[in-house]
C-alpha cells in the first residue's frame, strides 16, 4: 500500500501507523517524529512512507517482531479510540458552548437594535405629526391671505369699502 507522504493529524497518523495518539505525542516529544502546529491550532505530524512503515513495525506485538514491547491483544487501540472520542467530545462541547455564547450575544444585539429602531420610529412619527400640524397651520394662513388679497381687489374696485376691508384684514391676522 503506497501512502502519500505529508502532514497528518494525530488521529490520521494513529490510524495509519497503528500507534495510539499518546504514543505519537511521546515520539514528537522525543523528536522521533516531526510535528507542525497548524493555523487551526491542531498538531500535525510529518510522515512519509518510510516513517509510516517504521512506526508500524514499532507498534507491532513482540510475537511478530521478536522484540519486547508492543500491544497486548489490541487493548491500546481501544483505549486510544476511546481517548480520541473523549477528546473529540470535549472539543465539540467547547465549540457548542462558544456557539451558544455567540448566539446569546447576537440575540442581545438584535434586541438592542430593535429597541433603538423602535425609539427612532417613534421620534420620526412625532416629528412627522409636528410637520403635518405646521403644514396645516401654514395652509390655513395661506387661505386667509388669499382671502385678504381677494378682499383688497374688491376694496380697490369699491371706493367706500376701504374701511370694511381694513377691518377684515385686522380680524384675519389676529391670533
Amino acid at each position: 500500500m503506497d501512502i502519500e507522504a505529508g502532514l497528518y493529524t494525530l488521529d490520521e497518523a494513529s490510524g495509519l501507523t497503528g500507534l495510539s495518539i499518546e504514543a505519537l505525542r511521546k515520539r514528537v516529544t522525543r523528536r522521533k517524529v516531526q510535528a507542525v502546529k497548524g493555523n487551526d491550532g491542531r498538531v500535525r505530524v510529518r510522515l512519509d512512507n518510510g516513517a509510516i512503515a517504521a512506526l508500524k513495525r514499532e507498534g507491532e506485538p513482540a510475537i511478530l517482531t521478536g522484540r519486547p514491547g508492543g500491544r497486548p491483544d489490541g487493548q491500546s487501540k481501544i483505549i486510544s479510540a476511546l481517548e480520541a472520542a473523549l477528546a473529540e467530545t470535549a472539543a465539540v462541547r467547547t465549540d457548542l458552548d462558544k456557539s451558544r455564547a455567540e448566539a446569546a450575544q447576537l440575540r442581545e444585539q438584535i434586541a438592542a437594535t430593535q429597541a433603538n429602531h423602535e425609539r427612532e420610529r417613534t421620534d420620526w412619527t412625532a416629528q412627522l405629526a409636528a410637520v403635518r400640524t405646521d403644514l396645516d397651520r401654514e395652509r390655513s394662513r395661506a387661505d386667509r391671505a388669499e382671502g385678504v388679497i381677494e378682499g383688497m381687489k374688491a376694496a380697490r374696485s369699491a371706493p367706500s369699502g376701504f374701511a370694511a376691508w381694513w377691518r377684515s384684514v385686522r380680524e384675519a391676522f389676529r391670533p
